[in-house]
């Protein structure tokens, strides 16, 4: 049995003699199957997963202590006892989604709106960003906001769930093949595919970007990292529910000074007399960073009426 066919998993929490409790074990075999063996924090009790081989009618036999017990001797060759099960079940490798993220007052995020093999290890950041997305955008419609706000949810992120199918499938099996190698993701190519930096919103109705195209960041881009002249970092500014205004370069000052005055709740702006290389601008700039880290606007560094524009338009939507 190769590894990327294997459907099915036996799961189930028990008690298990023969390894230490310090690490999480894993075998990864083309031949036998896969194997995590994971010890639960304040429990004598460890989850384990190991791959359950497939009748010839396409049943899998029920989930019993013994059955798990085989797949550990099976896969892992080594004297393991396992015992006292608390929970047992059965995992099937699905690839599914919903046709839409909302429906009235109710709002799907991570595996209540897309599952896929965890083979990817995609599923936690893509769910936690769903909810990130999300969240800034439920804020605002309690606070005021039209309730049109909340349909850019799945505007940006739907998008994202199908990218996190296709990629978990075809990312999956090239992982376990690297890490069975001995190669790892990193060499396999995989490394920023899956830790989904390059992900974007450029497309969403959200994403106003008014200055020329194809330099530095983009609107709906992940805004990056960079050291701020104090010695803090620009993640550090953007950390909370508030929306972040950048004056990179030194005639961006005044234009800050400008949208401050306008008293607006939930912004905070940032003066940086040099714009950070990570940010790749060669002119001035004003960059609009909204609470979940992605860059709503880029406008000129005189763009006063841009952001007060920008802000408007998300709190009338």
């Amino acid at each position: 049995m190769r590894l990327e066919k294997a459907q099915w998993l036996y799961v189930g929490d028990v008690e298990v003699d023969g390894l230490p409790d310090d690490a999480w074990h894993q075998w990864y075999d083309l031949e036998r199957g896969l194997l995590l063996m994971c010890p639960l924090p304040g429990s004598r009790s460890w989850q384990v997963q190991g791959s359950a081989p497939a009748a010839p009618d396409g049943t899998i036999p029920p989930p019993t202590l013994e059955a798990l017990q085989d797949a550990v001797d099976r896969i892992s060759g080594m004297p393991i006892k396992l015992s006292n099960p608390t929970w047992l079940s059965v995992n099937k490798k699905n690839v599914r989604m919903v046709d839409t993220l909302r429906s009235g007052r109710v709002l799907l995020a991570g595996d209540a709106a897309h599952i896929h093999p965890v083979s990817g290890a995609l599923g936690a950041n893509t769910g936690v960003q769903d909810a990130y997305n999300l969240g800034w955008k439920l804020a605002g419609v309690v606070k005021g906001a039209g309730q049109s706000l909340l349909d850019t949810y799945q505007e940006e992120r739907l998008p994202i769930a199908e990218w996190t199918l296709r990629t978990s499938l075809s990312s999956g099996d090239r992982i376990a093949e690297a890490v069975v190698g001995g190669t790892g993701g990193a060499e396999a190519g995989l490394t920023e595919e899956t830790m989904q930096l390059g992900l974007n919103y450029r497309d969403s109705s959200l994403s106003w970007h008014l200055t020329a195209p194809g330099e530095g960041v983009q609107a709906g881009d992940r805004a990056p990292d960079s050291p701020c002249p104090d010695g803090t970092h620009l993640f550090d500014a953007f950390r909370g529910p508030h929306s972040t205004l950048l004056g990179l370069g030194a005639t961006s000052r005044e234009a800050l000074d400008r949208v401050r005055s306008a008293g607006l709740p939930d912004l905070r702006t940032l003066h940086l007399p040099e714009c950070p290389p990570a940010y790749g601008y060669t002119e001035d700039t004003l960059v609009l960073v909204r609470p979940d880290g992605h860059v709503g606007l880029v406008t000129t560094a005189d763009g006063t009426a841009d952001v007060l524009r920008y802000l408007d338009f998300l709190q009338a939507r």
